[in-house]
């Protein structure tokens, strides 16, 4: 039924997941096991490491409050996602079933997406608005400029080159 795989097969399953595996170890790997040094020694980029033991971790169970209201944020956050994928997966039942007004339900779910891009669309020239637009507020607040900029009103600043 299914037939053995050869080593040089699995060479070259290895050698194409080589590039991957080398960046997942050096992006998320190599800084969490550096971090879990770190937490062990009073650090700074000016003087030499020096051993802390379990300091830090004494002061944050024991007398940082942050570090639990944190920890109970992120719990909460946790138990958000299996429901949002359980509510999801409800809607798209809702969408492909043969049931009575499922083109309106399927409107109904499928609306938020153009209403997302409108709403992203509004944002964007609100900031770049010549009169009341953030970018210009803030440049003229750091003095960065006298006089608004037209962003939207220009062909030179509204379209890239």
């Amino acid at each position: 039924m299914f037939a053995r795989k050869s080593h040089r097969e699995y060479l070259l399953v290895w050698l194409m997941l080589l590039p991957a595996l080398a960046i997942f170890m050096l992006f998320r790997i190599i800084p969490l096991l550096w971090n879990g040094v770190l937490s062990f020694q009073f650090w700074s980029p000016t003087k030499p490491a020096e051993f802390a033991g379990l300091y830090h971790y004494e002061e944050m169970f024991l007398y940082d409050d942050v570090f639990w209201e944190a920890l109970v944020n992120t719990f909460k956050y946790m138990l958000t996602a299996p429901i949002a994928i359980i509510l999801a997966l409800l809607l798209a039942l809702l969408v492909n079933s043969r049931i009575r007004g499922r083109g309106i339900y399927r409107t109904i779910i499928f609306l938020s997406y153009p209403l997302m891009v409108v709403a992203v669309g509004i944002i964007w020239r609100w900031l770049f608005d010549q009169r009341v637009g953030l970018i210009n507020f803030s440049l003229r607040s750091f003095g960065l400029i006298d006089e608004p900029i037209a962003f939207l009103e220009s062909f030179a600043t509204a379209l890239p080159r």
